[in-house]
């Protein structure tokens, strides 16, 4: 009866995952690996959402391409390759919960920041875009939630669309999600459960993204915005708190 409860929980908490990437780009990790650890066991929780976050972010990608995307996404998927990299070999020596409680204070602060902050917006160099995917890829290889960092560099561009926003975080969230996912499948850790669980979960994900594009039709740029402020903000105290 509990793994039955469990099922039926995990599967309501990736629909409900499934419908924020169509707002914003990202969401899948930052809300199941909020809520997935109450049900199913963390070892199984990390593959596993790494897993169907890549597969809704690139479902979402394919759909909100624009021409010059790649100029914004390259040198966050640079140094996201390199992060992850660095991420995937310090993860037996590193102390989990000091990383946790650093990213947690970090995300909700900025958050906060976004929330009562005025409206400027900067333009950010390569340079800057690498360090932020180096950064991102890093914490990805630990908790997968390199989204939030992604969209807090998003929404300080200036000048980006609604549907471009959700372009370049999407499209860059799929291609790093390829990268934690192989890393994930070289270090062993995609067992036969964990695609059990995929196959499960796969239907619930795709009624999810559904739901969202009905949403995101009907929004603003400025609501998408506050979006990421909040997922960000859930991502911090759930970090801060779990």
């Amino acid at each position: 009866m509990g793994s039955m409860l469990n099922h039926v929980l995990a599967a309501l908490i990736v629909l409900s995952a499934g419908i924020i990437p169509q707002i914003t780009g990202f969401g899948v990790a930052a809300l199941s690996m909020s809520l997935l650890p109450f049900v199913l066991p963390i070892t199984i929780v990390i593959p596993l959402v790494a897993i169907m976050s890549t597969i809704a972010t690139g479902i979402v990608a394919m759909r909100s391409q624009f021409r010059g995307i790649s100029r914004y996404v390259l040198p966050l998927v640079v140094g996201s390759g390199l992060g992850v990299a660095l991420g995937m070999y310090m993860l037996p020596m590193m102390s989990e919960q000091l990383l946790q409680i650093l990213l947690g204070i970090f995300l909700t602060a900025y958050a906060l920041l976004g929330f009562f902050g005025n409206e400027t917006r900067m333009q950010l160099t390569h340079l800057h875009k690498s360090v932020v995917g180096i950064i991102a890829g890093f914490f990805s290889a630990f908790f997968n939630i390199q989204g939030p960092l992604v969209g807090l560099y998003v929404s300080e561009s200036s000048n980006q669309k609604k549907n471009e926003v959700k372009g370049i975080i999407s499209t860059y969230m799929f291609i790093t999600g390829l990268f934690t996912v192989i890393g994930h499948a070289l270090a062993g850790r995609i067992t036969s459960t964990i695609m059990e669980f995929v196959i499960f979960l796969l239907p619930f994900l795709c009624i999810g993204l559904w739901i969202g594009a009905k949403i995101y039709a009907r929004i603003s740029i400025r609501r998408v915005r506050l979006g990421i402020f909040v997922l960000v903000f859930v991502a911090g105290i759930s970090l801060l708190v779990r």
